[in-house]
């Protein structure tokens, strides 16, 4: 299985000062490989100093608009978050995953009502959702809540203004400033528990939306659901992106499976491998690595969900999952960097 390619950068842009995107030239014989939903993302590799170095990153562009491009905020240490924002020039070539993801927004009939809430780099996926929805949907209307830090750390500000002139009646911005001050105490500070019952309290964010997408930090995210919950919004509504687990991470579970081996099938692209786990090798996704199997990985973190396989034989033990959503645990699937087996035999499809 291939699963990355070689593209060549054709453009450059510096949304801010700490954050740059970065669009691909996409052959026309790979153009079905990288044909995307709005808010899937992409992995990124590329040698950093003679170590190979993976990171996700979500696509802001907008499907069938012929552009692959990915928004990239610098990181303090951050290995491929700094190479991004200081190295990479058009011309470059970095080695990019195909699309992937279970966060996305799909077409519907109809007049529809959607919301959104993002803080940071969150709106890279969420600005593609908006930006297709708007346009596949001519009589339905987009509510997007936003934080930041500043007016100046915004990111896609200019483009979402131009979009809100160009849908001026179907879409509604506010902006969250924790360290500049804007009109409305309400929009003053972080997006907390108080403040989004406040936003419904006052009709600025709508209780009924077909689709609320949700794209940041944990304590943000934690507060929104809480609030929309609370609000009885059923939770088959939230489309939930964790970027990353957050500073108040929960440990890992210690895993008590006492298997001492483990016959594992992996299915991908329709073909099926074997290994012989035995215990002490580690995560399944380790196991399969270190028997060069070409395994989809990047975060090892129990976060990104890129490692996602269902189990459609046997039984996982799992460490961690801030990656799959309550659904997706239930119909069998786990995070293979975090899992490790618990009967004699197992299958893992990663084709599901």
């Amino acid at each position: 299985m291939k699963n990355f390619n070689r593209l060549t950068i054709s453009d450059v842009r510096h949304e801010t000062t700490d954050t740059v995107s970065i669009a691909f030239a996409v052959p026309k014989n790979l153009g079905d490989i990288y044909n995307f939903k709005a808010g899937q993302h992409v992995i990124l590799r590329k040698k950093i100093g003679g170590e190979e170095v993976r990171r996700t990153y979500s696509l802001c562009s907008q499907p069938g608009s012929g552009e692959l491009r990915v928004a990239i905020r610098g990181v303090a240490g951050g290995s491929f978050s700094g190479f991004a924002n200081e190295a990479l020039n058009v011309g470059d070539s970095l080695d990019v995953g195909k699309p992937i993801g279970g966060f996305f927004y799909e077409p519907a009939k109809g007049k529809n009502t959607y919301a959104a809430f993002a803080a940071g780099s969150g709106i890279t996926p969420i600005i593609s959702i908006l930006k297709t929805a708007l346009a596949r949907e001519p009589e339905s209307n987009f509510t997007l809540f936003y934080g930041n830090q500043d007016r100046q750390r915004t990111i896609f500000l200019e483009e979402l203004m131009a979009l809100k002139n160009m849908y001026m009646d179907r879409l509604s911005l506010h902006f969250f400033m924790s360290k500049q001050t804007v009109d409305g105490d309400i929009f003053n500070g972080r997006m907390t528990r108080v403040t989004i019952d406040k936003l419904l309290e006052n009709g600025l964010c709508p209780s009924d939306a077909k689709s609320y997408f949700l794209c940041g930090p944990n304590e943000m995210m934690d507060s929104v659901i809480e609030s929309l919950d609370a609000a009885g919004v059923p939770e088959t509504s939230l489309k939930l992106e964790r970027f990353y687990a957050g500073k108040k991470a929960a440990a890992p579970k210690e895993l008590t499976s006492k298997i001492a081996a483990s016959q594992v099938t992996i299915i991908q692209d329709g073909t099926a491998q074997t290994l012989d786990y035995m215990k002490g090798d580690g995560s399944l996704l380790d196991a399969a690595l270190a028997a060069g199997m070409d395994m989809s990985f990047a975060c090892k973190g129990g976060v990104c969900a890129t490692c996602r396989a269902k189990v459609t034989q046997g039984e996982v033990e799992q460490a961690l999952n801030y990656g799959l959503e309550k659904e997706e645990l239930e119909q069998g699937f786990v995070l293979t960097c975090q899992s490790i087996p618990k009967t004699k035999k197992l299958t893992l499809n990663f084709d599901e």
